[in-house]
């Protein structure tokens, strides 16, 4: 919850809420990133923002930071108890597995997308970052803290065209 408070008050302080956005526009950034991190997992690729970690790693924790950031505007404070099932996982199934998560969690007319099925989805990739015995909540503290200096974070480069929109 704490991590959550955090993300949301720097996202908010550089502007990622300053423009409403739909829940299907949620979905499909809450997706890139899970392509993302298969992309890295496929070619075994370092990250380039954070060269000291594998990219699908780092780009998990983007998967977290911005679906903790989603649920933090939308729901308040939030409660992530991860709890190990098992002790080994196929890469390709456990992101099956968090993709049809997130797509359960706009079933329905809801304008939001269903709180259980997002923390069920970081709970997931919470295990599978145990199971692979990487340390996902430091990775993605580091990557928060990387994203305040990034220029293509800042609202006056995103607004350029070709820039950061959403």
């Amino acid at each position: 919850n704490e991590f959550a408070k955090k993300i949301h008050k720097q996202n908010r302080s550089m502007g990622w809420w300053s423009k409403p956005r739909s829940k299907f526009t949620f979905l499909e950034l809450f997706h890139s990133e899970l392509s993302e991190a298969m992309e890295g997992h496929r070619k075994k690729l370092m990250d380039d923002h954070l060269p000291h970690y594998p990219m699908v790693q780092v780009e998990l924790a983007d998967f977290v930071i911005r679906v903790l950031d989603y649920l933090h505007n939308h729901y308040g404070s939030i409660v992530l108890d991860v709890e190990i099932k098992c002790n080994h996982c196929d890469f390709h199934e456990f992101l099956t597995n968090v993709r049809e998560q997130i797509m359960k969690s706009h079933k329905g007319n809801a304008n939001y997308l269903k709180r259980e099925w997002l923390l069920t989805a970081v709970k997931t990739v919470f295990e599978y970052a145990n199971i692979e015995g990487f340390d996902l909540l430091a990775i993605a503290e580091e990557k928060l803290t990387y994203n305040i200096t990034r220029a293509d974070h800042q609202i006056k480069n995103r607004n350029k065209p070709g820039g950061k929109e959403y």
